[in-house]
């Protein structure tokens, strides 16, 4: 009677260990992701701007003051996918709101790098652009960088034309998410191959253009080497399922 009743004694114990062992294998397992935090860089580069005989304003700062966007955010703090979900547009009026290159005219047009820097090492995994409409850009290169120096290339997009607004037309244009690996960084740089420009007999121009640009950031270190990804806990999760039958099984044959 004494092993009878410890034996009932044992197996709420063994049921306990189950739940507590299958609810870490199943939280390491479904854990959710990190919110992403909507960003803005602190400094903007160019290599050439367009200078302006009637003194309009076509600084590559205006692609990072949120200046010409329908909709303003906090950066650091303001739900990333939740402000892109507003669709949150950019007007077409360009002076004070947007960045031209130089005029490269009939000549072949070189290629532009804009550099974007970071207050401190971000982890970004996703770069909002909103493609300016009367020039905008073409293939371009993303790369980051840790010191100004090193760059490491993260991928290469063709963003969509903007919708042309001729004239002193107004016709606002919607960002472009474009993703990556999380990265950190310090600086984040495009390599601009091409841009479109003005249709043809519309504008003599021949040059790049940003409305503005914006970047998905989770906050804090990157994790790189996670101590239970997914792929490890699912094994874990069978180890103990088989632990526990085979514990069973000896627990019956000794009865």
């Amino acid at each position: 009677m004494q092993s009878a009743a410890r034996v009932v004694r044992l197996r709420p114990r063994l049921g306990c260990t189950l739940s507590a062992v299958l609810g870490v294998t199943i939280a390491a397992c479904f854990s959710p992701a990190k919110a992403a935090t909507i960003v803005a860089p602190v400094t903007a580069t160019a290599a050439t701007t367009f200078i302006s005989s009637s003194g309009n304003d076509y600084s590559i700062l205006n692609t990072i003051d949120q200046s010409g966007l329908s909709l303003g955010y906090v950066s650091g703090e303001t739900d990333f996918d939740i402000y892109l979900a507003g669709n949150p547009s950019h007007t077409s009026r360009a002076n004070g709101n947007e960045w031209f290159s130089r005029d490269y005219g009939t000549r072949r047009l070189a290629s532009q790098t804009v550099t974007y820097g970071f207050s401190e090492l971000t982890s970004i995994n996703a770069f909002a652009l909103w493609n300016e409409e009367f020039a905008g850009i073409g293939t371009t290169q993303l790369l980051s960088s840790l010191d100004g120096l090193t760059y490491t290339l993260l991928s290469t997009i063709t963003p969509v034309r903007s919708t042309f607004a001729p004239g002193s037309t107004i016709i606002p244009y919607s960002a472009q998410v474009f993703s990556f690996d999380l990265t950190s960084m310090l600086f984040f740089r495009l390599v601009i191959a091409n841009c479109p420009g003005p249709p043809s007999g519309q504008s003599s121009y021949r040059g790049c253009g940003i409305g503005e640009v914006a970047f998905s950031a989770e906050l804090g270190p990157v994790d790189n080497n996670p101590i239970v990804p997914l792929p490890a806990a699912l094994p874990l999760l069978g180890s103990a399922l088989g632990f526990f039958a085979w514990m069973g099984r000896r627990r019956k044959a000794c009865n």
